[in-house]
């Protein structure tokens, strides 16, 4: 009587218990290099996915506080080329104060006194020359500007510049109103230089305090930027110390997996030759 052995190598326990450790250990070193290529812990939604959706919010909310940052420092660029230009318009005020303290005094013949109100007409348009061409992105702030600057997410975070025109009709010095046909007409004059002399003063003191603010609130964007930006990256940043030690790792059991399953290939082929 002949008796039949049956023995079953399809199932290779070694060759597919080793196969399957690679296949696991390839994929943590597989993300472990992309880890440490990237910097990042977080590469996609796979990786955690409730992590992702914190940093996202927290990348929205850096963007914005960045943004908000350039729109404070463009209300300052106008702000300052603003003030540059009452700096303009305050030397020429204290010049036209010369020549109408001089106009004050009875000793100027005609001819002297249509000297001193030639300059004075010219310092007049020169004022308004400096109105109508000081300009920032193509406004000109001294013609009158009121600015709302965006300085956060929310609608009510917002601050409001306003800059008042600064020309001669607004003084009240216009060629007419400057005078020095007579010694009484230049005291009056006088009187009106001083009133523009303190409006501009007045101008030059709202621009410095809304620069003085502007500054203050890059700063707090600044910092808040900042606290955000550490925030995300302790959700988004890899550990490169631990990912290291995780590819290593890795790498060595991938290389271990794969002897497990050539010995188990080795294996079947020793049992074969034995019944063979």
């Amino acid at each position: 009587m002949e008796i039949t052995m049956a023995i079953n190598f399809t199932t290779k326990p070694g060759f597919v218990l080793g196969a399957s450790a690679s296949n696991t250990n390839r994929n943590f070193y597989e993300n472990a290099t992309e880890r440490l290529s990237s910097g990042k812990r977080i590469n996609s939604a796979a990786d955690d996915a409730a992590g992702l959706a914190v940093l996202t919010k927290l990348e929205a909310a850096l963007s914005g506080k960045e943004q908000a940052i350039r729109n404070a420092a463009d209300g300052q660029g106008i702000l300052q080329t603003a003030e540059a230009g009452v700096a303009e318009v305050s030397n020429i005020l204290q010049r036209m104060r010369e020549l109408a303290v001089r106009a004050a005094n009875g000793t100027h013949s005609i001819a002297g006194r249509e000297a001193l109100q030639s300059e004075a007409d010219q310092l007049t348009a020169e004022i308004n020359r400096i109105a109508d061409n000081t300009s920032f992105n193509g406004q000109t702030p001294l013609s009158g500007a009121n600015i709302d600057l965006q300085v956060g997410a929310s609608v009510e975070e917002k601050i409001n510049v306003n800059i008042e025109a600064i020309n001669s009709s607004v003084l009240q010095i216009d060629s007419g109103q400057v005078s020095f046909d007579t010694s009484t007409d230049a005291r009056e004059t006088l009187l009106a230089i001083d009133q523009a002399i303190e409006k501009v003063n007045s101008v030059k003191s709202d621009i410095g305090a809304n620069l003085n603010r502007l500054s203050t609130s890059i700063d707090h964007l600044s910092n808040a930027a900042t606290n955000t930006e550490v925030t995300a990256g302790r959700t988004s940043d890899a550990d490169i110390e631990n990912e290291t030690a995780r590819r290593a790792k890795s790498q060595i059991l991938t290389e271990s997996s794969i002897a497990m399953a050539a010995q188990g290939n080795a294996s079947k082929g020793v049992m074969l030759r034995l019944i063979s």
